[in-house]
């Protein structure tokens, strides 16, 4: 059978594997030899024995090393030929597998190399025993869509189709591989064409296209002439088919975004890009349009509500009917964001959209909408309820949407319900019976935690005081916090409205803590005055383009015509902050014009006053792109502001500190006298690197690419770990092992890249020069671990690597947890 290789193997007396003429045990590496040494490269393998099952484990590396499917028999079946006898075959073809207590017919069982194991078909039809040549295009299915593929690129092409979930009913995904500004059309019997846009709908003729909308999964080429004969490609299918065709704008790239795991485009930075639309003769107006993730979103506007204690709500009407009772009794909560959004069956989050339905999130669409309703950076509380089945895949795609947030974001268990209490949500289980909040964020650190079914700051001590060391989002107090669970009684014992929390006596209010509970000011005395709040300064154009190190700010940007005093935020005292530097993941700070309240700082943040030098702030409006979401998130609700770049801190000095006081207010600190420059120190960026600030150059940055990494090798100061990883495979080393390691695009960090980005912004404080001075090339963050995959394990030799058998073709975290690659892993990853 053209495309498929047999390998005819017997057990031997050790239960290892042989030839049926050859008595030399043969493992995975040896039988990837056999096939490509007698012709079988680029063909998928059958193996011909009864239980190959049993083996499953040495055919499955056998499949990882060649790329390609291995067909083999069930663990408890047993091989037949038509005559009875092997021998007496006409070729291999003619067996088929058969279960051996039953002696019914078996189907073949096909082993995908396991870096791309998917639950789609392989390349061969296998029911009912027999091995079956399909006819026709070779095409894929996609959620809502198609993907096509050639012989050549088929299994590449099944892993990518595997990693989209379903994306807007609406919409429908159309993969192709392009070429000479052609589309690439593939048959099962192993040849291809390069179509043209007309050629193209001729061959997806089984979709209903007409009066659709259809985005394109495709990669636009290098040549000019080709990217314009994909235009008229593009703009002919359009008009074939009649449907409106969405295509990535050229020069972006197309891919599965994390979390959502929908399509998206971004451009060679990394940033979101756009989607270019196709609008055949008499279209109407396109029902989606790019989305700030780079995705394709609904046009129509988005469809949500909001109550006091709620001010997020998206969900379907029956969801809306059901709940909008307690809706209106929950109470807002001072550094907690209450939101309801949609769960899809598997699990994602979405919102609804005007005559379309719900849509899946990205993190940048969240931040958007967040923002417009009130978000400040709060934790989130998720009021959904979900079926058990959606457990995982709500917990995925929200630890994705909180690592990006930089908040945390607590949920319910799956089935349960809620209860409003106070005008607080309590979390309870079917029985009636409280259950515990979940939080979905990397680290220790959180501002609340989960009690009897209720969400509490998490400086309440278990007698419901709060401690004045506590890390509460509002105000610390020492008046105890009402416990919420038993039922509310008078000073006689009587019950009473366990809804009515007392008032004051005297002033007829809620006393501190009910009011702090519930999002309301807490008085408080303030023995300090207010530091002093500067003045507006002249604004000009930069005379000549300035060195600020900022990718998406204009060279020549206006600035500050005359000095002007600013408070920064910091996350240490001021002593440190003269001494260390400002502790940021950014290469930039934000400077204020009007010191924040006190009570709006997180704990642990005070402030520190500095005299920016002419041409040393930088006005908003200079951003000639969209405001990044991280520093839209900065900037929201602290007034006038500005940026300080960190190319530009050198005109940056110190003045004073000003220390949070736990009784309100700011104590004034140290007085520095406007010598001393500020600095920034590269700490707390997500990727966990110590030392790197967040936006770093990336690697690879076109496509998955082949990397090495030593065991043991150098240490990374991260949080969670890192491994140090090399471009190249390095000469043997005793003692070592050395991996070698598929990693996805954008994964790892270029160190080397990295140094060059910072050789000139001498105020960022990094460890970029000692890393490149290690010569340690990439880096490979711990949160990346499981998108990276193990190929193959290599141990020294006496002149080269030689492989280790049967270690190859798992996921990197499974490699480090296992008992292979725990002691090394340890310590790379340090």
């Amino acid at each position: 059978m053209d495309g498929l290789f047999d390998v005819e193997l017997v057990p031997g007396p050790d239960g290892d594997l042989r030839g049926p003429r050859s008595g030399t045990p043969m493992d995975a590496h040896g039988l990837a030899e056999l096939v490509q040494r007698t012709g079988g490269a680029g063909d998928d393998v059958r193996i011909v024995m009864a239980g190959a099952g049993r083996h499953a484990a040495v055919f499955a590396e056998l499949a990882g090393l060649l790329g390609r499917d291995v067909l083999i028999t069930p663990a408890g079946g047993e091989t037949r030929w038509p005559s009875g006898r092997a021998d007496a075959a006409p070729s291999l073809d003619a067996a088929t597998p058969v279960d051996a207590a039953t002696a019914c017919p078996a189907d073949w069982r096909v082993v995908q190399p396991p870096a791309m194991a998917t639950d789609l078909p392989g390349w061969y039809d296998t029911s009912d025993g027999v091995v079956r040549e399909r006819t026709g295009t070779v095409t894929l299915p996609l959620p809502g869509g198609l993907m096509l593929a050639t012989r050549a690129d088929f299994v590449a092409r099944r892993a990518a189709a595997a990693t989209l979930l379903p994306g807007h009913a609406e919409l429908t995904t159309i993969g192709a591989a392009v070429r000479a500004g052609g589309f690439v059309v593939g048959d099962y019997a192993g040849g291809h064409e390069v179509a043209d846009g007309r050629r193209l709908a001729a061959s997806l003729a089984e979709l209903p296209l007409y009066g659709t909308e259809v985005r394109m999964w495709i990669a636009w080429p290098a040549d000019r002439d080709e990217q314009e004969r994909l235009d008229r490609n593009l703009r002919n299918f359009a008009e074939t088919t009649g449907a409106i065709v969405w295509a990535p704008a050229p020069e972006a790239t197309t891919e599965v975004l994390d979390g959502c795991r929908d399509l998206s485009v971004s451009a060679r930075d990394g940033r979101p890009a756009t989607w270019r639309v196709y609008s055949p003769t008499l279209a109407g107006i396109p029902r989606f349009e790019s989305d700030a993730d780079g995705r394709l979103s609904p046009a129509g506007e988005l469809l949500t509500r909001s109550t006091d204690g709620v001010p997020l709500i998206s969900v379907p009407p029956d969801r809306w009917r059901a709940a909008r009772h307690w809706y209106a009794e929950v109470a807002p909560r001072g550094g907690l964001f209450a939101v309801d959004l949609t769960v899809l069956p598997d699990g994602r989050w979405a919102v609804q959209h005007a005559g379309s339905g719900p849509h899946v999130l990205g993190p940048r669409e969240f931040q958007r909408v967040l923002r417009s309703t009130g978000w400040r950076g709060e934790d989130l509380m998720l009021l959904a309820s979900y079926p058990a089945g959606a457990g995982q895949g709500l917990r995925r795609h929200g630890r994705w949407l909180a690592d990006d947030l930089g908040a945390g974001i607590w949920v319910l268990p799956a089935e349960t319900d809620i209860a409003v209490r106070n005008g607080i949500p309590r979390a309870l289980d079917r029985q009636g019976r409280p259950v515990a909040w979940e939080r979905l964020a990397d680290g220790d650190s959180a501002h609340w935690r989960s009690a009897d079914g209720i969400l509490l700051p998490a400086d309440v001590r278990p007698d419901g005081s709060r401690s004045t060391e506590g890390q509460g989002p509002v105000r610390r107090t020492s008046e105890v916090v009402p416990d919420p669970a038993p039922a509310a009684t008078g000073r006689d014992g009587s019950e009473c409205d366990p809804d009515a929390a007392p008032n004051d006596p005297l002033t007829g209010e809620k006393p501190p803590v009910e009011r702090a509970l519930a999002g309301g000011p807490v008085p408080s005395r303030n023995p300090f005055p207010m530091p002093p709040t500067g003045s507006t300064p002249r604004l000009h154009s930069a005379r000549s383009r300035l060195k600020h190190g900022i990718y998406w700010l204009a060279d020549r940007p206006r600035v500050n015509a005359d000095p002007i005093d600013l408070y920064v935020i910091c996350g240490a005292t001021p002593d440190q902050v003269a001494e260390d530097g400002l502790p940021t993941p950014h290469l930039f700070a934000v400077g204020l014009l009007r010191p924040p309240a006190p009570d709006s700082l997180r704990p642990g943040e005070n402030l520190v006053r500095v005299r920016v030098g002419e041409a040393g702030a930088v006005d908003l409006s200079s951003i000639d792109v969209h405001v990044p979401p991280t520093l839209q998130l900065l900037l929201s609700g602290w007034g006038e502001s500005y940026l300080l770049p960190g190319g530009l801190l050198e005109r940056t000095r110190l003045l004073a500190g000003y220390l949070t006081d736990p009784a309100g207010g700011y104590r004034p600190g140290p007085e520095f006298g406007g010598e001393q420059p500020l600095r920034l120190r590269c700490r707390g960026a997500r990727h966990g690197i110590d030392g790197l600030p967040a936006d770093v150059p990336r690697w690879p940055r076109a496509a998955d690419t082949t990397a090495y990494a030593l065991l043991p090798g150098s240490r990374v100061a991260a949080a969670g770990g890192a491994l140090a990883m090399l471009s190249g495979k390095p000469r043997p080393k005793a003692g070592h092992r050395l991996l070698q390691l598929r990693v996805p695009r954008r994964r790892a960090i270029d160190v080397r890249a990295v140094t060059a980005q910072l050789a000139e912004l001498s105020s960022v404080l990094s460890c970029a020069g000692a890393l490149n001075g290690e010569k340690i090339e990439l880096i490979l963050p711990a949160r990346d671990y499981d998108t990276v995959t193990v190929l193959q394990v290599l141990a020294p030799g006496r002149l080269s690597w030689r492989s280790v058998p049967g270690s190859g073709g798992v996921p990197l975290t499974d490699f480090l947890a296992s008992d292979g690659g725990t002691a090394a892993g340890a310590s790379a990853a340090r």
